[in-house]
Order: structure tokens, then sequence, then C-alpha cells
């Protein structure tokens, strides 16, 4: 609960997607968890989404950005953070965008491309496009449109990457 547990939980916390995913995903040759916190995973982004309140915005949003690029939607760990991310967006959008503003296209690209990223479609992610795309088009034109070609690429069809690439039947 005290501002220096807080600070010392976001400073371990990983960085990056690499970072997390490495430190989190589900290793079937490790029945015991002894390789990675797999089995903590659930727990510790709860953690990182809720519990961090003391930590300033402009740090917890770039880092929370920073995790998110180059993710790739999965079970379990991914999703984790993906949920983590979404349920951010609801009510700080405007801290994530200002955290995605001073990187470079193709990384801002990313972002939207893991945050879109589903296998079937779903009528809360198509409301959550229109929802952002009316409440950042004046403000981000740049992001809104990164966020409709995101959508357009990697909603409604993408594989958990543990299962490999599918046919486009």
């Amino acid at each position: 609960e005290s501002k220096e547990a807080q600070m010392a939980y976001f400073e371990a916390f990983p960085n990056t997607w690499m970072e997390y995913i490495v430190t989190y995903q589900f290793d079937p040759d490790d029945k015991e968890g002894r390789k990675n916190l797999y089995f903590a995973g659930h727990k510790h982004v709860y953690a990182f989404e809720y519990k961090l309140n003391l930590i300033p915005d402009s740090l917890y949003y770039k880092k929370l950005v920073n995790i998110a690029i180059g993710g790739r939607i999965d079970a379990d760990a991914a999703n984790y953070l993906q949920s983590c991310v979404k349920s951010h967006m609801i009510d700080h959008s405007e801290q994530i965008l200002n955290a995605l503003a001073p990187l470079c296209k193709r990384h801002r690209f990313e972002f939207w491309e893991f945050y879109f990223s589903n296998i079937v479609k779903s009528a809360d992610i198509e409301e959550e496009l229109n929802r952002l795309v009316e409440l950042h088009k004046n403000c981000h034109p740049e992001d809104v449109q990164m966020m409709k070609d995101a959508f357009k690429y990697f909603y409604n069809g993408v594989n958990f990457f543990s299962h490999g690439y599918l046919d486009a039947d």
C-alpha cells in the first residue's frame, strides 16, 4: 500500500513485451512452474492493473504501452495483459494516447494491433472502436486512423500465436 512498495513492484514488473511473455508464458515442459512465473501471472497482472494507484499516470501508462507494443494475442498471459490495457482504455484513453504520442508510427501501430487483435467477432470490440474514434477524432486524428487500420487487419480472425498460422479459408 505504500508508495515505496508500489514503486518497487512497478519497477520489478516487466518493461517490454519480450520480458513480459518470457516471464509469464506457459511452458508445457514445466509442469511445476519452475522456469517462469506462469502460475502467478494472473495475480501479478491484477496487481499491476489495480494496486498501483500511487504511481504517476505518466510513468504508469508509458510502461503499459511499452509492454503492449509487439504483443501477440494468446491465451493466459497475453490475454491478461490485453484485458489490462482494455480496462485502462475505458477511463484513461487520453493518458494512453499521450504515452503513445512520442513514439514512431510503427510502434504506435503495433500497440493498436495488440489492442484490437481478436479471434472472433465481438460487438464489444466494435463498439470500443467507435467510442475511441468519436472521443479522439479531433485531437488525435493520426492515431484514430491507426486504430481503424489495426482494427481492419487484426480484429476477427487473428490466431493465437501459440497455434501458428492457419489457412485463410
